[in-house]
């Protein structure tokens, strides 16, 4: 196979640079090992009250995207030429790496195993079953993801008793400080209880605070505590391009430092600012 463009990862980068690429007669090739794309920053609110968003947060890529599209890994990069899961090749005058990055500690985030529509939507039902039964419910890391799914759950499930636990004295480390004592107010407003200061790690059938030695005994839990880069694919051949945190050197143009055809954005790509959708 080949192609003008190639795009590695169907996020919110990967679908904006086909999509604009395409209205201006240049000929793209999307790779993705799911069917769909999902608005991330929906996803929380699918899990707690999916009636909000009824599945609109999530489409097929063959529905809103005009240039071509495969569903596939790619495991192997070159400068020129792309090796999928399944030994296929593709070729590429440029290629723009919009792979993103995954929650290891929390799949209901970024799906690890649904790659279809139809087994993510029952991922999701699944999740939300099983929180409208719960009492009580733990969450580990006090993070964006954290505190936004901690006031879903007490927003959506009045009657569930919430627990953030975070590791330092303030939520939100990177946010400014009145942003933090916001983000506080509002979740004890909804009756979340939030934990500072605190290392809550499993025990036994329980989690217990290395600190205080306080036990909690939680129906769910969910670990909140960081995102990893999707880079397995460049490191066999174009490791010299990832830096030491594991994501790609860009300039100022998004142009992959050391590769003249590459571009780099989104998640992957080491730029100065947060990465919000």
């Amino acid at each position: 196979m080949k192609t003008q463009i190639l795009i590695i990862g169907g996020g919110f980068a990967g679908v904006t640079v086909a999509q604009k690429l395409e209205k201006q007669g240049i000929s793209t090739l999307l790779v993705d090992k799911k069917d769909y794309f999902e608005v991330t920053y929906a996803v929380l609110r699918d899990v707690t009250a999916p009636q909000h968003t009824n599945g609109k947060s999530r489409k097929l890529y063959k529905n809103i995207l005009n240039g071509s599209f495969i569903q596939g890994s790619v495991v192997e990069l070159f400068a020129n030429k792309a090796k999928l899961a399944n030994g296929e090749n593709i070729e590429f005058e440029k290629v723009v790496l919009a792979s993103g990055s995954r929650y290891p500690t929390l799949p209901l985030a970024k799906s690890d195993n649904a790659l279809s529509l139809n087994q993510r939507n029952v991922e999701i039902s699944n999740y939300n079953r099983s929180l409208t039964t719960a009492d009580n419910v733990l969450i580990i890391g006090g993070g964006v993801v954290g505190v936004e799914l901690a006031g879903e759950i007490a927003f959506a499930m009045p009657n569930a008793s919430v627990t953030l636990a975070h590791n330092t004295d303030n939520l939100l480390n990177s946010f400014s400080s009145k942003a933090q004592v916001k983000a506080y107010n509002q979740l004890k407003d909804l009756g979340v209880n939030v934990k500072l200061n605190s290392n809550y790690q499993k025990h036994e059938k329980s989690y217990k605070d290395a600190k205080s030695g306080h036990l909690l005994t939680p129906d769910i839990v969910f670990e909140t505590t960081g995102t990893a880069p999707n880079n397995e694919y460049l490191k066999p051949h174009l490791s010299h391009l990832l830096n030491e945190k594991g994501l790609v050197n860009v300039d100022n143009k998004l142009r992959v430092i050391g590769q003249d055809n590459f571009f780099a954005l989104g998640d992957i790509a080491d730029v100065k600012e947060a990465k919000l959708g």
